[in-house]
Parts: C-alpha cells; structure tokens; sequence
C-alpha cells in the first residue's frame, strides 16, 4: 500500500509537469505571440503598447489573456484557410 501511494504521487507529479510544460508554456507562448502580431497588424500598431512574453510566460496575470485568445483566433483562422484551400 505505501509503495502503490508513492508511485501514484510520483505519476501526478510527472502529470502536473507534462500539463505544464503543454498547457502554460506552450500555449502561452504560441499564442501570445500570434495573438500580439495580429493585434499589431489589425490596430496598425497601437495595441498592445509593449511586448511582454516573459510577464506572459511566468506570471499569472489576466491582462495577457486577450492577446494569447485572440492567438487562439488566428490560428483557428488559419486552420479554416488552409482546410478550405485543400478542398
């Protein structure tokens, strides 16, 4: 019984890595970074005033939430363009 405990604290361990490592690094840094490119382009650079992909990365704050959904945005743009290209 004490070994099946360390193993399962051990594989949500690993989880809790694996979650991060997808979820908050990469999605936050591949869409903060498209998310910050198009609201450049659509705002003829305006908006966002600055670029901040280390606060973005690192911090839990909401004010980067807006350019890292509208990363979400463009990529499922994206997908729709090339998706209907091929068709």
């Amino acid at each position: 019984m004490l070994f099946d405990s360390g193993i399962v604290d051990i594989l949500g361990a690993i989880g809790r890595f694996i979650r991060f490592v997808l979820v908050e690094l990469l999605y936050k840094f591949i869409c903060y970074i498209a998310g910050y490119a198009s609201l450049k382009v659509i705002t003829l650079g305006k908006y966002p005033t600055k670029f901040c992909l280390k606060e973005c990365l690192f911090e839990e704050d909401e004010r980067y939430y807006f350019e890292c959904f509208i990363g979400i945005i463009f990529f499922l743009l994206l997908s729709v363009i090339v998706l209907l290209s091929f068709s």
